[in-house]
């Protein structure tokens, strides 16, 4: 871990000079994917443990398959640091090259940004995305980055941490399914473990959903860095992501230590120190929606072009350009200021 750690650090101080360089895909092996590798316990010098050039059944060739017990068990596909790794042809080719291989893991990679698809999923390409680890990003510590990163290791792959995250992923899924809709048999075990059976049905069902902070269901156990996120500003104009992105910026920077970001399988959410939520909201291809809590609709429609209430009584406001977040942000402010 603490050989990652060095080459993660040392590799985001080169990035910056490395992409005005331009980089081509066999450059950017050698220079940034190669040095991660190695880190990562696959020495691409050794062919009991990394085959480059990976023959495929079509006849074509895959950058590198990682081996454990002399078995191909990730293809890797790589990518010219300046890709942005957002073409589906790029993701269905290496997708396709290992569900033809029967190898359930494959990354496709610029170096700067890995991408973890499980190859044998039953679903397009795009949606095999396991998670990924942008080691860029400016949110997780270098610590997070390279403990997501650390999943990918030799050691850890060979002790089955790849089956462990898909079937978490899954698991979260299908909770996340259930809890949309909590079932009935769910609030009446819920009511008697409070030992008052005297609250409704409907009242416990309101706070449950009001204790997960989630719009349709519970929030999740935490996901790899980006997994979520990505997924969020999948194929949402680059104007909108902005809008995201600056949103995001600017209430971590409300408080650093205690502000908090989950980004979840359709929208996001903000908690505060020991708040569950502050409020969540969800990227659209017009605006980001964000509901916000404990914010009375009658006090801010004068600020901001609100909506009325939703169902769930969360007052309601569409961002579409960066004019108007900052029009948003004191309400937002506030929202993080009211008590819990």
């Amino acid at each position: 871990m603490q050989t990652l750690l060095q080459a993660v650090e040392s590799l985001r101080a080169k990035l910056p000079d490395l992409r005005g360089h331009n980089l081509n895909e066999a450059g950017t092996r050698v220079v940034v994917i190669d040095p991660i590798l190695v880190a990562l316990g696959w020495d691409v010098r050794d062919p009991t443990k990394v085959h480059l050039e990976y023959a495929t059944v079509d006849g074509k060739s895959a950058d590198y398959a990682l081996l454990v017990e002399g078995k191909p068990t990730i293809l890797v596909e790589a990518k010219p640091l300046g890709d942005s790794l957002s073409d589906i042809k790029a993701v269905t080719q290496v997708v396709a090259y290992a569900a033809n291989a029967g190898i359930p893991w494959c990354i496709l990679t610029n170096g700067a940004k890995w991408q973890v698809y499980c190859s044998l999923e039953k679903c397009p390409a795009p949606e095999k995305l396991m998670f990924e680890v942008p080691l860029e990003s400016e949110g997780p510590s270098l610590e997070a980055l390279a403990k997501s990163l650390y999943t990918l290791s030799r050691e850890e792959v060979a002790n089955g941490s790849l089956e462990r995250t898909f079937a978490d992923n899954k698991i979260r899924k299908a909770v996340e399914a259930i809890m949309r809709e909590p079932p009935r048999q769910f609030l009446n075990l819920v009511r008697k473990n409070l030992g008052d059976t005297t609250m409704s049905i409907a009242k416990v069902r309101e706070s449950v959903m009001r204790f997960w902070g989630a719009p349709h269901g519970p929030q999740p156990p935490p996901t790899p860095p980006g997994d979520a996120e990505a997924k969020l500003l999948q194929g949402k104009p680059e104007g909108i992501v902005d809008v995201y992105r600056a949103l995001k910026s600017y209430c971590l920077a409300i408080n650093p230590e205690k502000v908090k970001l989950r980004a979840l399988k359709g929208y996001f959410a903000f908690s505060c120190g020991t708040r569950r939520t502050v409020f969540w909201g969800a990227v659209k291809k017009q605006w980001v929606r964000v509901h916000l809590f404990d914010i009375p609709y009658d006090q801010t429609q004068h600020q901001f072009p609100f909506e009325s209430p939703d169902r769930t009584r969360h007052l309601v406001m569409r961002i579409g350009n960066l004019e108007q977040l900052e029009h948003a942000k004191p309400v937002i402010t506030k929202a993080f200021e009211s008590p819990p």
